[in-house]
């Protein structure tokens, strides 16, 4: 379908393009013509040996230079360059999107976290319920399903904070990127098809790491798995510069924020993986799982801001000042 529709454009540009030359030849043409006509006609009727018209030749008329063609500005995957004399730089339109609309920006941070502090604690109930990692004081509940030995959640009473911080920062990184590094609109407003793929993609390497832990496959076959996913997903889901730096970051930080969390909240209701891994903490596998967060929760809040965007453009988002 890429390709298909990158076929159409390029057709459609190259007629818009081959149209727009037409015309220009077409007016310049009329321009020109009437002048040739009216020359050969006083040739024709006046004589040679008129001196006056040898001394004082008729001044011909130069054919209009053409316009270099210019892509329309719907055509453009970047923002027209500004013509005035503000700076326009990466940080300048970063801060752009945030003051823009203070009421779209606080609607989007509450909605974002809200989306995180609900799903994290489910995606994580699978490292806890395959044994991955252990809760110190651990939150169960069962949801579903006939017996509590196999509950549906199992968390800690700060995990939805966590994640509802985690999903607030790694949406406002794509946000921020997409306007510093000017991200192009396919990629600024992914379809809702494409949202829910990415999630339930992540979803399912959340869980797939799980069953291969459980199932006693060594670390470096589930370090390979998980790193094959998080590259395919990267490149079907998103494939953007700012995606890339925000999944790089989340691949970094989260692992550092962990190991942080282990080590502060060791006897005071904390947790611990069961297998230290490479590091001592954790096994190396994880870095792929959370890069791949960066698409999943980067679609969704590219997703959000879309929405909140159409609804402040239809006046229901509206900001005190305007």
């Amino acid at each position: 379908m890429r390709i298909r529709s990158s076929v159409v454009a390029g057709a459609y540009c190259t007629a818009v393009v081959t149209c727009s030359t037409a015309i220009a030849c077409c007016r310049a043409f009329v321009d020109v013509a009437p002048s040739t006509r009216s020359r050969s006609s006083s040739k024709a009727l006046v004589p040679s040996f008129s001196s006056s018209f040898d001394r004082h030749p008729p001044q011909r008329k130069h054919a209009p230079t053409l316009k270099p063609y210019q892509t329309p500005s719907y055509l453009r995957s970047t923002p027209p360059s500004n013509s005035n004399n503000e700076e326009d730089t990466a940080i300048s339109r970063a801060i752009s999107a945030v003051v823009a609309s203070p009421i779209k920006s606080v609607s989007f941070s509450v909605l974002i976290s809200l989306c995180g502090a609900a799903l994290g604690p489910f995606l994580d109930s699978y490292h806890s319920a395959f044994g991955v990692l252990s809760y110190d004081e651990p939150l169960t509940a069962q949801l579903w399903g006939p017996t509590p030995d196999n509950p549906a959640l199992i968390t800690a009473w700060w995990v939805p904070e966590l994640f509802g911080l985690a999903g607030f920062i790694i949406g406002w990184l794509y946000i921020l990127l997409d306007a510093a590094l000017q991200s192009p609109a396919a990629k600024r407003e992914p379809s809702p098809p494409l949202i829910l793929v990415g999630i339930s993609f992540f979803t399912f390497q959340y869980w797939l790491s799980g069953i291969l832990y459980a199932n006693g496959v060594d670390r470096g076959t589930i370090l390979n798995v998980m790193s094959v996913m998080a590259a395919v997903g990267f490149v079907g889901l998103d494939l953007s510069e700012a995606g890339l730096w925000t999944s790089l970051a989340t691949a970094v930080g989260g692992p550092a924020i962990e190991v942080g969390l282990i080590t502060l909240l060791a006897g005071y209701g904390g947790y611990h993986y069961n297998d230290l891994g490479e590091t001592g903490f954790f096994p190396l596998w994880i870095l792929p799982v959370y890069f791949l967060g960066g698409p999943a929760v980067g679609n969704l809040s590219r997703g959000l801001w879309k929405a909140l965007s159409s609804l402040q453009d239809e006046g229901v988002v509206v900001d005190g000042d305007s």
